[in-house]
């Protein structure tokens, strides 16, 4: 079951109104409308399109080992990831790095990520399905995400992600600037010549939602990534999905 925000509040849109949404209530309706005629999704990475979390996890522990410093639990670096590199790294080390020590410690782990990128890492389940779904309907897709660019582009190419962005994944450092900022998603729907107000971010992260709403486009936000459900909720997006099938259903609805 996935949500729609109303005017009034959280709507239940459940599986019945999928085929036949005009019982929803008129606030749902007008989101509904609104929503129709996507012309393009941009898709985070890390927490909606693949698991990532281990195999960051395993190279954050392994910078934190060689700096002499604690290592941290899953669930810990699962809250942390999000907001790229240097800020994943300091928030890691409990501010331990800081100037040259956090550029050393990126380097270090880029170094040992890179030789690790795929050792854990999947797409998750029925992603796959959506992505060719939308392709075969002529949406257009990119990847933004704050990950570092190079390796974004290395993970989607190895995942065959890249596929059905026609290339066009951007990773941290592309830009000026990263999510919350919504420049990267401007300046891809300006590459993918789309109007923000036909666009859909799907995003798992709290900077997904913030950067969508600041570039006017519509928020999906996805509950089986890197933030739980209620936070995400509380920043009212708005679409929230639980699995890849409620967010196939929801966006054939805006075709």
């Amino acid at each position: 079951m996935y949500q729609i925000l109303g005017y009034s509040g959280f709507w239940l849109l459940t599986p019945q109104y999928l085929s036949n949404y005009q019982v929803l209530t008129k606030s749902c309706l007008i989101r509904l409308k609104m929503s129709r005629n996507i012309k393009a999704l941009l898709w985070d990475l890390d927490g909606t399109l693949i698991d990532s979390l281990k195999d960051v996890w395993l190279a954050v522990n392994h910078v934190l080992e060689s700096l002499g410093l604690q290592r941290i639990d899953l669930h810990r670096c699962r809250r942390f990831i999000g907001d790229g590199v240097h800020l994943l790294l300091k928030r890691a080390s409990m501010g331990s790095l800081e100037g040259r020590a956090i550029s050393e410690a990126v380097d270090l782990f880029i170094a040992f990520y890179r030789e690790h990128l795929l050792d854990n890492t999947v797409v998750f389940p029925g992603i796959l399905n959506v992505l060719e779904d939308m392709e075969v309907n002529g949406i257009k897709m990119a990847v933004v995400t704050n990950k570092t660019h190079e390796i974004a582009v290395e993970i989607c190419k190895r995942l065959r992600i890249n596929t059905f962005m026609n290339d066009n994944v951007f990773g941290g450092g592309y830009y000026e600037e990263k999510k919350p900022s919504p420049i990267p998603l401007l300046k891809t729907a300006e590459r993918l010549q789309v109007d923000p107000k036909e666009t859909i971010v799907i995003g798992d992260g709290v900077q997904d939602i913030h950067a969508s709403k600041a570039a006017g486009m519509i928020t999906t936000a996805v509950t089986w990534g890197n933030t739980e459900r209620e936070r995400l909720a509380s920043l009212s997006p708005e679409f929230i999905v639980e699995t890849s099938e409620e967010l196939l259903s929801l966006l054939r609805l805006t075709l």
